[in-house]
C-alpha cells in the first residue's frame, strides 16, 4: 500500500507543477513565490511547456501506477478473505450438509451470484475490461459463449428478423484477431485514461464507474477540447465517444 501512496503524492505534486507551469507562473530556484514568465524571450515559453509536459508525464505514470497498486492491494486482500474454507467457517447458518435443501440453496446461491457478478462486469469498467473479450466477436456462435442456459429463451430473447437484424460486437469494434489485443485493448485504454485525466475524480471514475461513463466523459472532453482549440484526446477515442 504504501508504494501506490508514494505514488499518489508524486503524481498529486507533479499535477500542481505543471498547472502552476502552464498557468505562466514559475516559481524561481531557490524562492517560494510564483513569477510570470518573460513572453518576451522565445525560449522561455517553449522550455517552461515542456517541463510541463514532462510533469504531466510524471502526474500520469504515478496516476496509473497508484491505481493499479491500490488494485492489486485490494484484489489480493479480498481473494485471502473470500477462499472456500473462510467463507464456510463465517456462513451465517447451520451446514445444510448434502440433503435436498443443501442442493437448493447451492442453485439458487450460485446463480444468484453469477447474476450479480455477471451485472458488476457491466457497470465497473475494471470488470468491463476482462468481460469485454466475451463481446468482442461480430459473428454470435457457441464459441463466444461462456454460458448458454436451457431457460434463456425465458426473461431476454430476442428473434432475429430481416427488418432489424441484431448487430453483434463492440460499440466500437477493434478489427483484430489477436488474442493478446482482444484480451488488453481495454485494460490499456482504461490505463490510458486514468494517465491523461486532469483529477483524482475522473481518474477513479474511468476505473469503478461503467464504459458508458467513459464514453460519455470523452465526449464531455472531445467538446471541451473542440471549444478551447485543443487536441488532446486521441482519435481512437474520440470516434468511439462518438459512435456511443
Amino acid at each position: 500500500v504504501a508504494a501506490p501512496v508514494a505514488a499518489a503524492v508524486t503524481a498529486r505534486v507533479a499535477e500542481a507543477r505543471a498547472r502552476g507551469l502552464e498557468a505562466g507562473e514559475v516559481p524561481p530556484a531557490g524562492t517560494s513565490g510564483p513569477t510570470t514568465v518573460d513572453a518576451s524571450d522565445p525560449a522561455e515559453p517553449r522550455r517552461w511547456r515542456r517541463i510541463a509536459a514532462r510533469a504531466r508525464r510524471v502526474a500520469g505514470s504515478g496516476a496509473v501506477a497508484t491505481v493499479a497498486g491500490l488494485g492489486a492491494a485490494r484484489c489480493g486482500t479480498l481473494a485471502a478473505q473470500t477462499t472456500a474454507k473462510r467463507l464456510f467457517e463465517r456462513r451465517p447458518g447451520p451446514d445444510l450438509g448434502e440433503g435436498p435443501l443443501a442442493w437448493a440453496a447451492a442453485l439458487v446461491g450460485w446463480d444468484l451470484l453469477y447474476y450479480w457478478n455477471h451485472r458488476f462486469m457491466h457497470t465497473s469498467r475494471y470488470m468491463w475490461a476482462i468481460h469485454v473479450v466475451h463481446h468482442s466477436s461480430e459473428r454470435y456462435n457457441l464459441s463466444t459463449a461462456l454460458r448458454q442456459p436451457v431457460a434463456d429463451a425465458l426473461g431476454t430473447f430476442a428473434p432475429e428478423v430481416d427488418e432489424e437484424p441484431v448487430v453483434y460486437g463492440l460499440t466500437t469494434n477493434i478489427d483484430t484477431h489477436n488474442p493478446l489485443r482482444i484480451a488488453t485493448h481495454e485494460h490499456a485504454s482504461m490505463l490510458h485514461d486514468v494517465a491523461t485525466a486532469d483529477d483524482w475524480a475522473d481518474r477513479l471514475s474511468f476505473v469503478l464507474r461503467g464504459p458508458g461513463w467513459a464514453y460519455q466523459r470523452h465526449r464531455e472532453l472531445a467538446d471541451q477540447a473542440a471549444g478551447s482549440g485543443a487536441t488532446s484526446m486521441r482519435p481512437e477515442l474520440a470516434a468511439a465517444a462518438n459512435a456511443s
